[in-house]
């Protein structure tokens, strides 16, 4: 559009050409319109979209705050259970320090133990060598004795044998001349408070001896203390 040539007209005018534009301006209006809507639609999808995600948000926060709630929860029994095991530990440290001084105590009382073991067994040995010898000594007496015993009584003809509880048997030979390995025994039974005998037939020789002799100084009064204790040797003839 030229402005000068419009002005150079006798009756200035332009022409606006109002069904172009009013074709323009619905197409406008329509475009605006579409604009609009397209705009609101998008506008009501975003606050739509917003909406959702502040939810999603929320839900995300409530999720974490329970996280945490349960993860302080989960801190604070642990705190707890860190401190439990802290004090066993301590106790548990303390017992190991006690232990060890009752071993160390232990220690010094089986060293001294130990040593007086050491000492208690060379006095035994010295002891159990002592035993020996005397256990020794006394063999070769008894051995001797028992020699002596038996020669004793081959010379004599007399041995003793034991004939049960309480009871001796006194064995004689050698008293009869004519067969001298004739045997004689009294057995004597210690049991009673009178000594009590009974014995085979002696020779008469021997009676007559025994019994003159118990005529002239009798065997039941010998002495107070041996009042009960007399051999009656003469009733066994």
């Amino acid at each position: 559009m030229n402005l000068d040539e419009i002005l150079s007209m006798d009756q200035p005018y332009i022409d606006i050409n109002i069904p172009a534009m009013d074709r323009r301006t619905t197409a406008f209006r329509a475009a605006l319109g579409k604009y609009t809507t397209q705009n609101q639609q998008e506008i009501s999808k975003r606050r739509h979209q917003y909406v959702h995600d502040v939810e999603g948000l929320r839900a995300e926060r409530s999720r974490l705050e329970q996280d945490i709630q349960r993860h302080r929860l989960e801190e604070i029994a642990l705190a707890k259970q860190l401190e439990e095991e802290r004090q066993e530990r301590k106790k548990a440290e303390d017992m190991v320090v006690h232990s060890n001084r009752q071993l160390k105590s232990l220690k010094d009382r089986f060293g001294s133990t130990e040593e007086e073991a050491k000492k208690s067994e060379q006095a035994l040995k010295i002891l159990k060598k002592s035993k020996e010898k005397e256990k020794s000594q006394l063999e070769k007496q008894a051995f001797q004795v028992a020699r002596d015993v038996l020669e004793l009584e081959r010379l004599l003809g007399i041995s003793v044998r034991g004939a049960g509880n309480d009871v001796l048997t006194i064995v004689f030979t050698q008293l009869d001349a004519r067969t001298p390995e004739r045997e004689f025994s009294v057995v004597i039974d210690l049991s009673m408070q009178e000594y009590t005998g009974t014995s085979s037939a002696f020779p008469p020789s021997v009676c007559r001896r025994i019994y003159g002799r118990n005529k002239v100084q009798p065997l039941r009064n010998a002495t107070k203390l041996a009042k009960q204790r007399v051999y009656r040797i003469d009733k066994a003839c």
